[in-house]
């Protein structure tokens, strides 16, 4: 398991994702005020080339329905369409779009990757799917998660971090 150490815990103020920038696949612009009117916010890179991030996409809109009222919220990050110079691969954000049609995670914002996303958590990235949460300021809540995960296990962890934000 991977941990970051900038927010964790949630006790930074200058929390991993407390300052950044990036538009969603329909092209609107988002930052860090997405965070503010949750407790909790599961944030899950994902790859297009990854066969296992798809299930757990599945899973993930599932519990972003089941959560809705409680003060938590689900955003995917599109972790693989960024060439290095910056620009997005159009292709593959359409791939992407298909890929979140697919998997029923349309009730859920999922972000493009920009050089403030990238420095935050994509270039430290180990492996596709990874999964952080952070609280209403971008503060980091808890360690890093690799690997795709079940239902269980969300419900799980979402319970349990949620405790933590909320005590």
């Amino acid at each position: 398991m991977l941990t970051l150490l900038s927010g964790c815990g949630g006790s930074s103020s200058n929390g991993l994702l407390s300052d950044f920038t990036a538009t969603d696949l329909d092209g609107n612009e988002v930052d860090a005020s997405i965070f503010e009117d949750y407790d909790l916010t599961l944030v899950n890179v994902w790859g297009t080339f990854c066969p296992k991030c798809l299930p757990e996409m599945t899973d993930l809109s599932a519990l972003a329905d089941e959560y809705a009222d409680k003060g938590v919220q689900i955003i995917g990050v599109v972790g693989d369409i960024r060439y290095t110079d910056g620009d997005h691969m159009e292709d593959k954000i359409q791939t992407a779009k298909d890929l979140v049609e697919q998997t029923g995670a349309t009730n859920y914002t999922h972000l493009l990757p920009s050089e403030s996303l990238e420095k935050a958590i994509i270039d430290d990235m180990q492996g596709f799917p990874t999964s952080y949460f952070v609280d209403s300021k971008g503060n980091q809540v808890g360690t890093t998660l690799m690997l795709a995960r079940d239902k269980d296990f969300w419900t799980k962890t979402i319970d349990a971090r949620l405790a933590e934000v909320t005590k």
